[in-house]
């Protein structure tokens, strides 16, 4: 069975298209559609991971806001 080329990124771009497009709908009806994130500690990695998301959302005319928590917080805190 032969090897099949799948193009990640032009998939990838087909789905922002659409996202966009979905986001426009809402927007249109007055809702505004957004992304919370809790981060807790100062892990590289995740904070990277989640500045990616938020760069996506801003290209995408979504909300988003982070909120970065010290790991010594509690469970009771949190």
């Amino acid at each position: 069975m032969p090897a099949t080329f799948i193009n990640g990124t032009k998939i990838a771009e087909q789905i922002k298209r659409e996202v966009a497009s979905e986001v426009e709908t809402l927007r249109q009806r007055g809702i505004q559609p957004g992304l919370a994130v809790v981060l807790v500690g100062d892990d590289a990695a995740s904070s990277a991971y989640v500045n990616m998301k938020a760069k996506a959302c801003e290209e995408l005319g979504i909300y988003s806001r982070k909120l970065t928590i010290p790991s010594s917080v509690s469970t009771e805190e949190l």
